[in-house]
């Protein structure tokens, strides 16, 4: 808590926060890194601004320390400051600023490719657009340091098109992937409650109980008996796979590597594919340590309601196509954030700037929802 790392850093953190906040160390850090160069002075000038403040150089410290202690850092209760200048913007980056050279250096004591190591401190960029995007200044606010916690902790590379982290990912336990000698591949729905369309009951617009069931998988020393996921869809049925034939081969906490896409980003297919192989070739060779069994991805690229809105050419679709995918529990949501830039308060004053943007407003105006989707391959 804040209260125990206080008392680690009361009498040192005028100090060290004026450190942190030289001209000189933060354009050393940045210009080894070349993270975040274009947004150079303007961050010098809010540490200026923040050099005035003892309180937001007391927070700076408290952060820093905080967000050393993964487990701490994920459990922790922080509410951030609110302010309206370019300090506060910024004050969230000087906590994590000190790690860049260390996250540089696990990397190259990897033997991590140059250009990829580039790639990845290049997501310090995107952190201060991404709030550029939505709020019209640069910045970088506690959720942005909230998401860097994959980089600070060496979990996260971002290789080609998309970003892999590996941040002690866990296979979902609601399904369990099984395969036969062919290479067929089923995956069956576990621990979870189905909704009478296949998909996770509670989630937006799936709140009604009729009809529902709870589907898990029953192993007996000659079967394997659950409720098959076709086409991201839970089927009412139940199925029985002969256990001398079908093998689990991703089951309940099997690690896995996480698959993230830059907003933005370029989905051209052969781009994506060149992604993947770059990236296993990386993990086996630099990584040998990391012991996973499949590449998996939670977002609403994935979900199956797109087809009716996407051209069978999108790169969207052939992007779900690479995943088996399964539902997960949705509330809808995060397609404004990346189709539409946010949500209105009136959802009649959604953006209609392009044909996906108009197909989706009208979804949402006539009561839908696209779902985010989860998705695993081997």
């Amino acid at each position: 808590s804040f209260d125990v790392i206080y008392i680690t850093v009361k009498d040192s953190f005028l100090d060290r926060a004026a450190d942190i906040l030289s001209p000189a160390y933060i354009r050393s850090v940045m210009q080894e890194s070349s993270a975040m160069l274009p947004y150079e002075d303007l961050i010098v000038a809010a540490a200026a601004e923040l050099q005035e403040n003892d309180a937001a150089k007391l927070l700076i410290c408290l952060l820093e320390k905080w967000i050393e202690d993964l487990d701490g850092y994920e459990s922790g209760n922080y509410t951030p400051p609110v302010g309206n200048s370019l300090g506060f913007d910024f004050l969230h980056l000087f906590a994590a600023l000190p790690t860049i050279p260390g996250s540089i250096a696990h990397m190259r004591s990897r033997g991590v490719p140059v250009d990829v190591i580039a790639s990845t401190m290049k997501e310090y960029d995107f952190c201060v657009e991404f709030r550029r995007k939505y709020t019209g200044r640069p910045g970088f606010d506690y959720g942005r340091l909230h998401w860097m916690r994959w980089l600070i902790h060496n979990r996260l590379l971002n290789i080609g098109n998309l970003k892999f982290d590996f941040f002690r990912e866990r296979a979902p336990r609601e399904a369990c992937l099984y395969e036969n000698e062919t290479g067929e591949q089923i995956l069956l729905a576990s621990n979870v409650l189905v909704h009478s369309s296949g998909g996770v009951l509670a989630s937006a617009g799936l709140e009604d109980t009729e009809g529902s069931f709870y589907a898990t998988v029953t192993e007996t020393e000659d079967t394997v008996i659950g409720y098959p996921v076709y086409e991201g869809i839970i089927q009412p049925e139940k199925i029985t796979l002969d256990r001398k034939n079908w093998k689990c081969v991703l089951g309940e906490n099997d690690p896995v590597i996480c698959v993230h896409i830059p907003m933005g980003g370029n989905l051209d297919h052969n781009l994506v594919q060149s992604s993947y192989d770059r990236a296993r070739q990386i993990f086996a060779k630099y990584y040998p340590d990391l012991d996973y069994k499949a590449f998996y991805t939670h977002t609403w690229l994935l979900s199956p309601q797109l087809r009716e809105h996407l051209k069978p050419t999108s790169n969207i679709l052939a992007f779900q196509n690479d995943y088996i995918l399964f539902p997960c529990k949705s509330k809808g949501q995060f397609v404004f954030s990346f189709v539409f830039g946010g949500r209105p308060e009136n959802l009649e004053d959604l953006p209609e700037n392009s044909s996906l943007q108009r197909s989706l407003k009208k979804l949402y105006l006539d009561g839908g929802y696209i779902h985010e989707y989860c998705g695993v391959f081997l």
